[in-house]
């Protein structure tokens, strides 16, 4: 029993050592961090009386908080995590509608894997109100439509952005492992802006101006566009040579090279499809094939026949970039 105690007293004391408890807190070790793109920053408790009652949910309006008897200025757009190894580790996300600051939360929020995706049966509504209850406390892992289809109806949905999903295939040979993507796309100041949340990314061009998925065609397929980091932990790896996924956590060592990713995005963004709901209530994909492609248009169509549509490239650059 003593040897009992005495290692539950070592145990005890090493846990203060890496959480100290905070003078002025009622929460000892609680740790708040500030999620914004690429960026994380540590706040401190602020003297204020909390503005905005705390909810079981994931998106929250602006304002001053008070967690586990602490109060926190979130003010600012970013996602939030609130954790105490004490107590409890929650998230959250304040937008405000910041189209950016939301798709950053969602890449923050997932990773590459399918221990949380749709099981089979399970209606979209049933999806998104399952991940964003265990989104609160923990890091979800979807692949790449559960995602987007996450991203589209806890975040985008809720807070008024304009958004639809899009799709990408190659054109070359495929390996039948990974040949396709799926991304989203949100209205910022007018525009439409691709944004690939499972890699973590949105896309610029050389002058800095972020990118449709129509141009961000051309951009990546010529290698003259930049990276914006929605995220900076863990994603899907697929290596140049073996197009296989290594999903194995969040250790910077795992993430994909510049280059990798680069290499990635040129095989796989040639062809482009755009979902729309249409007036017979059936959700369709639209497909613009790249220039020297066009005899692969039955064969794209085969893949989901009804749904699936080849359009001819000016009326597809006039309906969906008018």
């Amino acid at each position: 029993m003593k040897g009992f105690l005495r290692a539950a007293l070592a145990a005890a004391l090493l846990c203060l050592a890496v959480f100290p408890f905070h003078p002025a807190s009622a929460a000892p070790g609680q740790v708040v961090t500030r999620f914004m793109g690429a960026e994380r920053e540590i706040l401190e408790p602020v003297a204020a009386t909390p503005t905005i009652a705390w909810a079981p949910q994931l998106l929250f309006p602006p304002g001053f908080y008070s967690h586990n008897g602490l109060v926190y200025d979130l003010t600012r757009p970013g996602h939030y995590v609130f954790f105490n190894p004490m107590v409890n580790t929650t998230r959250m996300t304040v937008a405000a509608g910041d189209p950016v600051a939301l798709l950053s939360a969602a890449a923050w929020l997932t990773t590459f894997g399918d221990n949380d995706e749709r099981l089979a049966g399970e209606s979209l509504p049933a999806f998104v109100a399952r991940a964003s209850t265990k989104a609160r406390t923990s890091k979800l892992r979807l692949l790449c439509g559960n995602t987007i289809e996450f991203t589209a109806g806890a975040l985008l949905a809720g807070s008024g952005v304009p958004h639809r999903t899009v799709r990408f295939l190659t054109m070359e040979a495929p390996n039948n492992h990974v040949d396709g993507h799926i991304a989203v796309e949100v209205m910022i100041a007018g525009q439409w802006v691709l944004a690939d949340v499972s890699l973590n990314t949105m896309f610029r061009d050389a002058g800095g101006a972020r990118l449709s998925a129509r141009d961000a065609i051309p951009a990546i397929a010529a290698d003259a566009f930049a990276y914006e980091l929605l995220a900076s932990d863990g994603y899907a790896v697929e290596t140049a040579g073996a197009y296989g996924f290594d999903a194995t956590g969040y250790a910077e060592a795992l993430l994909l090279t510049d280059a990798d990713r680069r290499a990635w995005h040129r095989r796989i963004f040639q062809a482009v499809g755009v979902d729309r709901l249409d007036g017979d209530g059936i959700t369709r994909t639209y497909w613009k094939l790249p220039a020297g492609s066009e005899n692969r248009g039955a064969w794209l169509e085969s893949l989901s026949p009804g749904v699936w549509k080849v359009t001819d490239p000016v009326i597809w650059d006039t309906v969906f970039y008018p």
